[in-house]
């Protein structure tokens, strides 16, 4: 994905988060926040909980996939995701099927048929 969908900056990570719409299960907990863009942007945050760097590198690139995939990238929303350590038990499909439940949730999928 292109630079201009991404978060960088800790302080806009921060109103992502006081924003407080959020959406969670076991695995998951995704933030939403409406900006003012024309485009999405998002972030993805994993601790050293998780593992090591190559497990922690490796969610999060499988991650970064199933938001290429599955997010309208016209609605101009702040997309920030934290992966709990208990994902790790997770196959691709898994982790797919769940944040696709938590991207409906939020209303921010592209729906069944992307």
């Amino acid at each position: 994905m292109r630079k201009q969908y991404r978060i960088k900056d800790s302080n806009e990570i921060k109103t992502v988060l006081n924003a407080r719409r959020k959406k969670a299960d076991g695995f998951f907990s995704l933030y939403v926040k409406p900006n003012n863009l024309s485009h999405f942007r998002f972030a993805v945050s994993v601790g050293k909980k998780y593992g090591n760097a190559v497990a922690r590198n490796r969610i999060k690139r499988q991650v970064r996939m199933v938001v290429a995939n599955h997010v309208k990238r016209s609605m101009g929303m702040d997309v920030f995701i934290i992966i709990r350590p208990s994902a790790s038990k997770l196959s691709y499909r898994s982790i797919e099927k769940k944040l696709k439940k938590l991207l409906d949730a939020q209303k921010i999928s592209r729906g069944e048929n992307s």
